[in-house]
Order: C-alpha cells, then structure tokens, then sequence
C-alpha cells in the first residue's frame, strides 16, 4: 500500500470513493435523514471538500494498493475555535479536523484507515496541531471503534428528536 496526497486527476476516483461512504451511511442512518445514492451529488461534494481543505491549510491523502485508490482520508487546520462561545469556554489550541476517512468495503480490516490516520497525524503535527477531532455519526459503531483504537475518545455529542 502507498499513501500520496491527492491531485487534481483524482476527483473522479475521490467521488467513487465518497459514494462509498455515502451509501454506508445511509444503510445505518435509523432516521433515512442522509441524501440517497442517485439524489447525492458525489462529484459536487467532492469539488467542495477540495475547495475547503485548499483554503484550510489542509491535505487530501489517497491511499492505493497496486497504483488502484482504495481509500483516502481529508483533513483541515483550524487556528481558533470556529464557535466563539466555545472559544470563551475552553482554551485555544491548533486543531487538526479529519473530515473524511473512506475506505472501500473490501479494503476494511487491513490497515488502510489506520495508515491514512497516521499519515494525517504526521501532517498535523508538523503544522503545529495540538490535538486532533474528528466527527462519527453515531450509528457507525464500527468507525467508533476504530476511532477508540487509534486513541480517540469521545468529547461531544449531538442528540436529535423527530418533529
């Protein structure tokens, strides 16, 4: 397996990945709240996330087994608390925020996630980045795991009702 930062001539193969994710999702989400496969607009997404991590100070890491892309991870730099509530309530500190971590299904459970994780880590520390977040739709128990795995624990969480 090889880790390189992702390039312009990826963004077909970032959306097939990204639908990846999204149709994963969507199979776990109990309240059918996440965009379905032919209404997500992958290729849109993906300009986005682009776009985002460019002005960010971010990175976009692909990784591929035998020169095919099987998974990549997206991550930004914040220099403050986005929040300013929060920002009055807790101490500043460089933040690394992965956005994306995508791995295709037959690629899960040989080290692809945990490779791009640590491949991220290295970039945000060498940009200063005190500690890492990352966001886990609740359903996705086995994304939470592996988050607990590689040292994460939990900091926040959101609770929804249905109106």
């Amino acid at each position: 397996m090889h880790i390189r930062p992702a390039t312009d001539g990826d963004h077909m193969e970032l959306a097939r990945l990204i639908r990846v994710l999204q149709g994963h999702i969507c199979s776990l989400d109990p309240l059918k709240r996440q965009t379905e496969d032919d209404a997500f607009d992958a290729n849109e997404y993906i300009r986005l996330l682009v776009e985002r991590v460019k002005h960010e100070e971010g990175v976009m890491l692909i990784a591929e087994d035998e020169g095919k892309p099987v998974g990549f991870v997206a991550g930004i730099i914040q220099r403050e608390e986005e929040d300013p509530l929060e920002r009055l309530s807790g101490a500043d500190a460089v933040t690394g925020r992965v956005l994306e971590l995508v791995v295709e299904s037959a690629q899960r459970g040989k080290s692809v996630g945990s490779e791009l994780m640590l491949a991220m880590e290295q970039y945000f520390r060498t940009h200063g980045c005190e500690l890492i977040r990352v966001n886990c739709f609740a359903p996705n128990t086995g994304a939470h795991a592996f988050y607990r795995k590689l040292g994460f624990g939990d900091r926040a969480v959101d609770l929804l009702k249905m109106l």
